[in-house]
């Protein structure tokens, strides 16, 4: 067994343009080689793993104005995340995280501007931005990508957000739940005994 190993090893490293030839030995083994010996026979060797450079089967030259030789431009996509259209803001939460997606792979110099009412707020190289000192209202949110130069590359559909506050004519419940002095509460008093 190990002689046809290394016989069929041999058959491997040699170039496929020589001949083989094989032989049974006094043992009643095979035994190949490349120079005929008397009595042995031609052996035809198929090369599977013949590896060779790649030939080109395109015979066009690319011309000097072709158009199919130039970059074309790349579309991208640009969508906010978070939050969600017509999501609401309650009045306990500080701050409002947005965070957007450009599609395909960001470019390297990428910047991103968030819009809030059609007024830019904030900037920088990722597409995740923090608003704090929100105010009671409506805030259309949209965000816009820039490329290195500057030009704009996407631009996101708006996001619709409704941020609720307390009324500065509220005031908080003193503990214990009656009315404090000052509060305005449902306006119901109590009536005067007469």
């Amino acid at each position: 067994m190990t002689r046809l190993i290394v016989a069929l090893l041999f058959i491997a490293s040699t170039s496929a343009a020589a001949d083989i030839y094989r032989h049974k030995d006094s043992n009643g083994n095979w035994v190949y080689s490349d120079t005929p010996s008397p009595g042995a026979e031609r052996v035809d060797v198929v090369v599977y793993n013949d590896v060779g450079a790649p030939v080109s089967t395109d015979n066009t030259q690319p011309q000097e104005n072709d158009s199919t030789t130039t970059d074309e431009a790349i579309t991208y996509s640009l969508s906010i995340n978070t939050p969600a259209h017509d999501s609401t803001v309650t009045p306990g939460e500080e701050s409002l995280m947005i965070s957007a997606t450009l599609s395909p792979e960001t470019p390297p110099g990428t910047t991103f501007r968030l819009y809030a009412n059609g007024t830019p707020q904030l900037e920088g190289n990722r597409p995740t931005f923090e608003l704090t000192g929100l105010i009671r209202g409506e805030l259309v949110l949209y965000v816009e990508a820039f490329d290195q130069d500057g030009e704009s590359i996407a631009e996101s559909a708006p996001v619709t957000v409704h941020v609720h506050r307390a009324s500065a004519r509220t005031r908080a419940t003193p503990a214990g739940g009656g009315m404090g002095a000052g509060s305005i509460g449902n306006n119901i008093r109590p009536r005067q005994q007469q």
